[in-house]
């Protein structure tokens, strides 16, 4: 079956997160437009990012909303819109040129461009065939300044060893109580590379924090290592973790405290091990059955899901609404570990491990 114009756009432009209904993606942002109601708080949170120029195609501040009156405020905020544009790169439409989103359709959109606007109207350049919304004046301030996401990379290296290492390792290393430098200049740390992912956390969900910029470009940072990390062991068995389980009914649920920051979702399927002892003393382990994690009883333990959670639920109360947002509800975040379901019986002392990614 074919895409819609809409959905082509989202393709092409997409950074981050999956193309399913329901599903929060983040988008590359070609152009942002701004007016002078919302214009002047979205360029007072530029500057504060610390961003010296725009990084879209194009972004253009429309002087066509707020009329000189007899007091300054007006007249301040068109110069600090005027010189600020042109400090960061931004095209500034004088007053009388038109309003922003007739003079942004006319002039500067164009087919299977993406648009944010702080301006309720920016939708129209959707009759050209862009991808056009509205949206508060920090979203939009986000996509001009290139805020919406953070990409991390995580390498995965391998330290060759045998058994021949191992004894080296004892006689001239261990027994003589060398240094980690000693080990190093030994020769014996040769690593083998295994593989690299990449993953990207978005920032949108925490820009109408109170916090500090820097502090949700650290979450957001923190997130993408993480999930980049949950790549890497989904893709190399070696690199799996093996995590206790902590309790369960005896009737098919068991608890492991490992949630959403480890990739984990209701699809996925782990193994039950049995922790054994072999004749040299080392330990290995056996599978002795499988279980899914139970929907709506996955634990969010992404970095900073508390925090977010409050926020959230602050945002919502001030609004008299309710927080809807589902992968960070209180329920979720205050689990404090993910049920599991499967085969039944007591398995105390047992272990977890990814067993099929889906």
């Amino acid at each position: 079956m074919g895409q819609t114009i809409a959905q082509k756009i989202i393709a092409a432009h997409l950074v981050d997160g999956k193309m399913e209904p329901g599903c929060e993606v983040g988008l590359r942002i070609d152009q942002t437009l701004t007016q002078d109601a919302t214009g002047t708080m979205a360029y007072l949170e530029y500057e504060a990012m610390g961003i010296p120029r725009v990084r879209t195609e194009l972004s253009v501040a429309y002087i066509d909303h707020n009329t000189l009156q007899s007091g300054f405020m007006n007249a301040d905020d068109h110069r600090f819109i005027r010189t600020i544009a042109k400090k960061i790169g931004v095209r500034y439409s004088r007053p009388g040129n038109g309003i922003c989103h007739q003079v942004h359709l006319e002039r500067f959109a164009k087919p299977g461009k993406t648009l944010i606007g702080s301006d309720s109207h920016t939708p129209t350049a959707g009759g050209i065939g862009s991808l056009a919304a509205s949206a508060a004046s920090s979203i939009a301030t986000a996509s001009a300044g290139d805020g919406y996401t953070v990409q991390a990379v995580s390498h995965l290296y391998k330290l060759k060893w045998n058994e021949d290492l191992n004894q080296k390792f004892a006689v001239d290393m261990f027994e003589k109580n060398a240094s980690m430098d000693d080990l190093i200049k030994s020769g014996m740390c040769e690593l083998e590379f295994v593989g690299k992912e990449k993953a990207s956390a978005n920032v949108r969900q925490s820009l109408l924090s109170d916090k500090p910029f820097s502090d949700l470009v650290k979450r957001a940072t923190t997130r993408a290592i993480d999930a980049a990390i949950a790549k890497l062991q989904a893709k190399n068995e070696v690199f799996r973790t093996v995590t206790p389980i902590i309790g369960g009914d005896g009737n098919g649920i068991i608890y492991a405290a490992i949630g959403t920051k480890e990739g984990l979702n209701e699809k996925d399927e782990y193994e039950i091990l049995e922790a054994q002892e072999d004749a040299n003393g080392k330990t290995t382990y056996k599978s002795v059955g499988s279980v899914k994690p139970v929907k709506g009883k996955i634990w969010n333990n992404v970095y900073g899901a508390e925090e977010e959670v409050a926020e959230n639920k602050a945002k919502a109360e001030a609004k008299g609404k309710e927080a809807k947002d589902k992968d960070f509800n209180e329920d979720a975040v205050a689990l404090g570990h993910t049920e599991f379901k499967g085969k039944k019986g007591d398995y105390t002392g047992y272990f977890l491990r990814l067993k099929k990614k889906k």
